[in-house]
């Protein structure tokens, strides 16, 4: 970063002036905190030296295009410097004085800038709220599930994960959709992101700018020491949505202003801020519920981000019911059994339960006492037959054996002489 010093000989009164190539002109953006346009560029004053540009007249957006596609060498007079927020020495800034005009060779070729990457050990030595281009680093962990911050008053989900390089590991933020972006031990090539500084803890935070792309390798593995992150036990509660009231709030892509009277059912819709004319589909919905759910458990309250909501309509293909809450409402009421993921009260997943998988998952007690009462009675019924059969068995022996004894007597009174009967 440029020290106090190097920031006091820059001027900033749009006197001076530089000469080179124009690259990677950006398209029309708007800034958050004044709601002033703008577009950003890359100027490369030598043949390997490059510094970042931003304009403040959109009407010079085209002549900037042309040079850059024409690779045209040019002079920007009336520019100010700016101390640089990525790192290098300056930022160049034009305004509406700055005129732009093409020049004779200047002894070095267009050369396209190369990516500035830098290392999570380079990142940890600049000031917060400075602009990181690009690093390259693996997911060493990623968040379970989102939490809610609050941001200006509006809540917003964030997810915490870490990443790492061959130099050292960081905690990166992700914001709203970017929530899920990363997977676990991928390796990642991150652009546009910017270090923040709070409570003592200095970090990576995801801008609405940030892009994610995965790679096959790093330059150098990444550091592999012992690391964990304690989130807290996860749980999983069942039951039915009793009860539910959905919230949708949209946020303008061009400027990401938050919308009021907002009319889903039209075509079009004109921004309260940037004041720009939009098809519906540009402004993003941000959706949150507070459910009732009633189970074994009796009933409870639970609350449903935007990225659990989110990320279980993507599952099942309903993403079009976003376009109004009281679909979303009799969607969740309509889902019959349900399993919510709890962290720390939180709930950080959504999903259908199937009917013939609640039956499977019977209390095991339940089932190992239905078996033992079925076994009883089929033994007692065993007993009971053996019992007659041996009776009935008993029965006919006795018969055989009184008729056998019978049949000995009638043979030995017919046997006896006939003397001893006169005698």
């Amino acid at each position: 970063m440029a020290s106090t010093s190097t920031a006091k000989k820059f001027k900033s009164d749009y006197s001076e002036s530089v000469c080179g190539y124009i690259h990677n002109v950006s398209a029309l953006k708007t800034s958050l905190r004044t709601g002033y346009k703008f577009f950003n560029a890359e100027f490369q004053v030598n043949r390997d030296e490059c510094h970042d540009v931003v304009v403040f007249a959109v009407e010079k957006r085209t002549a900037f295009v042309q040079a850059n596609r024409n690779q045209s060498p040019v002079k920007l007079d009336r520019i100010a410097r700016r101390v640089s927020k990525n790192g290098s020495e300056y930022d160049i800034h034009c305004g509406t004085c700055t005129a732009i005009s093409v020049v004779a060779d200047l002894g070095y070729p267009f050369k396209s800038p190369s990516l500035k990457l830098k290392t999570i050990a380079e990142v940890k030595t600049m000031a917060p709220k400075q602009n990181v281009a690009a690093v390259q680093v693996k997911a060493v962990h990623v968040g379970s599930g989102s939490e809610t911050a609050s941001i200006n008053g509006v809540p917003v989900d964030m997810q915490t994960c870490y990443v790492a390089d061959h130099t050292s590991r960081m905690k990166l933020s992700l914001w709203e959709t970017q929530v899920g972006a990363l997977v676990h031990n991928k390796l990642y090539e991150i652009t546009n992101v910017c270090t923040r500084e709070f409570e003592g803890e200095f970090y990576l935070t995801a801008t609405r700018f940030t892009q994610f792309k995965e790679v096959a390798a790093l330059s150098a593995p990444a550091i592999n020491t012992p690391f964990t992150v304690e989130e807290g036990e996860i749980t999983v509660v069942t039951g039915e949505i009793s009860g539910v009231e959905v919230s949708i709030r949209r946020c303008c892509i061009k400027c990401r202003a938050w919308q009021a009277d907002f009319n889903s059912k039209a075509k079009f819709h004109r921004c309260v801020k940037c004041g720009l004319l939009q098809k519906i589909l540009n402004f993003l919905p941000t959706v949150t519920a507070k459910v009732s759910v009633s189970g074994d458990f009796g009933e409870d309250e639970f609350k449903l981000c935007n990225s659990v909501l989110r990320h279980h309509l993507e599952e099942e293909g309903l993403c079009n019911l976003l376009l109004d809450a009281q679909n979303v409402e009799e969607y969740l009421l309509e889902m019959g059994v349900c399993a919510f993921k709890l962290q720390k009260s939180v709930v950080i997943a959504l999903s259908k339960v199937e009917l013939d998988k609640v039956e499977a998952e019977a209390e095991p007690e339940v089932l190992v006492g239905e078996a033992a009462s079925l076994l009883e009675g089929e033994m007692e019924s065993l007993f009971e037959e053996f019992a007659e059969s041996e009776v009935l068995v008993a029965e006919t022996v006795l018969a055989e054996a009184n008729s056998l004894l019978d049949q000995q007597v009638e043979s030995s009174e017919t046997s006896l002489p006939s003397e001893s009967v006169k005698h």
